[in-house]
């Protein structure tokens, strides 16, 4: 039973590392940015969104340069590759991590049956032991 759980912890990190080496190994941009639709009020006194729960809509963009947090408005025209491009980031390091989680899991699984295996070799080491003491029993009685 065990012994299924090491086999099947390493096949799972064999599936993850297939699907993160296809990942990583693309040419497809990745963003570590956050995409998201921005609510505002536009400030103009005639707008209806100053008389009204109803705010304009703006793509932004948010992400980390230099260590300062900014944002950016994002056109219209550039929507569909700025959101594939943080997507493919999202995804990638959700398969990062679900690698270091199975390598963990396959790391436990490898030294619970190694411990197991150590129990065995002693005690077949115990047998040797015990094997070797009545021979040398037999041999001195003689």
């Amino acid at each position: 039973m065990n012994q299924d759980k090491w086999t099947q912890s390493l096949a799972e990190l064999r599936r993850i590392a297939t699907r993160a080496q296809k990942r990583v190994g693309s040419e497809e941009p990745v963003l570590d940015a956050y995409l998201y639709v921005s609510r505002v009020r536009c400030g103009r006194r005639t707008c209806k969104c100053m008389q009204s729960n109803y705010r304009h809509e703006k793509w932004c963009l948010s992400f980390t340069e230099d260590g300062r947090s900014r944002t950016l408005t994002v056109p219209e025209d550039w929507l569909g590759r700025i959101a594939s491009a943080t997507r493919a980031y999202r995804e990638t390091r959700t398969l990062v991590r679900q690698l270091g989680a199975g390598a963990q899991a396959a790391t436990r699984n490898a030294k619970r049956r190694l411990a197991r295996r150590v129990v065995a070799g002693r005690q077949l080491l115990a047998q040797v032991i015990a094997a070797k003491a009545e021979s040398a029993a037999k041999g001195g009685a003689q």
